[in-house]
């Protein structure tokens, strides 16, 4: 191999739950050890785009779009050809310039630098965000790459094949409620209610609407203010009740974070790492289609961090009602400790995760046995 040592190799694709840990990583890799540069890599779905192109990052974009897993036909056969090109494409480009070392974040793009990573050589980690191993995380840890952990458990992985590092979530600015209103809402007023924050995510966003509504109608909740991020068409009926206010999914999340008093929410486990770091209780409604039904597995681990309750939706509205109360009460006890800045030290603090994954990349790559967390 030429040019050792050139550059740290981030990759990241699929969502931003993926993403975003990644970009975290990639900003506290560049602050403490910025002497090499960072190159990112990425798919090229419109919304792995979209996100790097918010936070100023030029990524490398892959021919790739997604697993074949799962999918048949001619998409399936173009999905597993163009795994094996960019496998090849990879492989000739890390021949001529290595990069110092891989950290993986998960998703079907990892597959192919996992292949890569083992035939030459090139030191390497995987971060999984999720309490279930994805497919890739699976095959990275059989094939004895170290695995970083988001959660204390991480299904069909031994407790013994993982660290537990936590999630890198984002440094977010406290806003006052007032400027975070008129941030998002200009020339609105201020709703007199503690509000709600949902944040209907990209997976089965209707059904998270529609329950969040349905709540919204209870004479008991009226006193509360359902903020709702989706992009599902709505009527003028909805659009115009007193108690809710609609907006467009948006990257920039402190002006909802500092209003929120509690939030409902998929369980992608990236968000769910962000509650709990920003001391926001959650009402999380798994997905009922993810992957393994891993939204759930992120569910009860939120749970167990004392981050909130879950409601699954074979279960009835009155045990959903249930359930947000419990929300409810868990936010009324931590609002009595909350601090200015709403970030207290936990598991999924930034600067720490980060330094975690790094110390196990160190440890690979100098030979060394990976730290514990016990």
């Amino acid at each position: 191999m030429k040019n050792k040592d050139t550059y740290w190799a981030l990759v990241a694709g699929g969502t931003g739950g993926h993403i975003i840990p990644a970009l975290v990583f990639g900003a506290w890799l560049q602050k403490n050890h910025g002497i090499l540069p960072i190159k990112y890599f990425t798919g090229n779905r419109k919304l792995e785009r979209v996100i790097f192109e918010f936070h100023g990052e030029e990524p490398c974009f892959l021919p790739l779009s997604g697993s074949p897993a799962g999918i048949r036909g001619l998409s399936a056969f173009f999905r597993f050809f163009g795994m094996w090109y960019v496998t090849l494409r990879l492989a000739l480009s890390f021949l001529r310039t290595p990069p110092k070392a891989l950290f993986l974040f998960g998703g079907y793009l990892s597959v192919p630098f996992i292949v890569v990573a083992k035939i030459l050589r090139i030191p390497t980690v995987i971060h999984e965000q999720n309490a279930l191993a994805g497919k890739a995380t699976r095959l990275a840890s059989h094939l004895g790459i170290p695995v970083c952990t988001g959660w204390r458990e991480c299904c069909y992985i031994k407790k013994e094949k993982f660290i537990f590092s936590g999630i890198p979530v984002r440094k977010l600015q406290h806003l006052h409620v007032l400027d975070a209103w008129n941030k998002l809402v200009p020339g609105s007023a201020l709703p007199l209610g503690k509000v709600v924050l949902v944040l209907g995510g990209s997976l089965g966003s209707k059904l998270l609407v529609e329950l969040a509504l349905d709540l919204s109608y209870n004479t008991k909740y009226a006193m509360f203010h359902f903020l709702i991020l989706s992009e599902e068409d709505l009527s003028s009926e909805e659009k115009k009740r007193k108690n809710v206010t609609f907006l467009k999914p948006q990257w920039d999340m402190s002006p909802l974070y500092s209003l929120a008093f509690v939030a409902i929410a998929r369980g992608g486990g990236s968000t769910l790492a962000e509650l709990l770091a920003y001391n926001i209780p959650g009402l999380v409604i798994p997905f009922s289609k993810s992957a393994d039904k891993h939204q759930e597995k992120n569910a009860q681990a939120f749970k167990d961090f004392g981050g909130g309750s879950f409601w699954n939706e074979e279960q009835s509205l009155e045990i959903l009602e249930e359930r947000f109360d419990e929300t409810l009460a868990i936010a009324r006890r931590k609002n009595k400790f909350r601090t200015e800045n709403r970030i207290f030290s936990c598991s999924h603090n930034g600067d720490a995760v980060s330094q975690k994954i790094f110390e196990v990349m160190t440890a690979t790559y100098t030979k060394g046995d990976a730290p514990s967390e016990r």
